[in-house]
């Protein structure tokens, strides 16, 4: 199986926010970084305003609320914004011209060939530790730090066939 695809920026982009949402140290700093740290300030909050500037109690339980409210309904989407940004940074510095551009990727009994205009990577089906469906991109893990990433692929294969026969191992007798 043959595919082409283009590699864009906002590919990369999508797959590291994907990579970095979905990783186990992530989704435990997130409960810390959503819920808990707001939740310390709130008393602060309540007590700042009850005892120091000698105001209403409604009136600061209800600011209290709204600053615990603020802070973790829109939490994930301004993470995104801020890992996007820091992404988009680091891009800006670096040389990057493997990354973007025309890739070929070529699925063949037991391995798998990607080509741009410079490099061609040749990596065993052996060495594929996980392969992820997000929206229209399959992201092929290779370890944990590296992957290939394949989005928008000409001609129309089904994304079932293209996962299916990343999956397929040939068994040597």
């Amino acid at each position: 199986m043959k595919l082409k695809y283009q590699l864009t920026e906002r590919d990369y982009i999508d797959f590291t926010i994907y990579h970095h949402q979905s990783s186990e140290s992530y989704k435990k700093q997130q409960v810390i970084l959503r819920y808990i740290l707001p939740l310390v300030f709130t008393p602060v909050i309540y007590w700042i305003g009850t005892v120091v500037f000698k105001q209403p109690s409604i009136y600061w339980i209800i600011i209290s609320l709204a600053f615990y409210l603020y802070w973790a309904v829109p939490f994930n989407k301004r993470h995104r914004k801020l890992l996007e940004k820091e992404v988009k940074r680091n891009l800006a510095h670096n040389k990057n011209d493997t990354i973007f551009g025309e890739k070929i990727l070529e699925i063949e009994k037991d391995i798998l060939k990607v080509k741009d205009e410079l490099t061609q990577e040749t990596i065993t089906k052996d060495a594929i530790v996980d392969v992820v469906v997000n929206g229209n991109a399959i992201y092929v893990y290779i370890s944990s730090v590296q992957a290939v990433i394949i989005v928008d692929w000409k001609p129309d294969i089904k994304q079932e066939a293209i996962v299916r026969a990343l999956k397929t191992v040939n068994i040597r007798a």
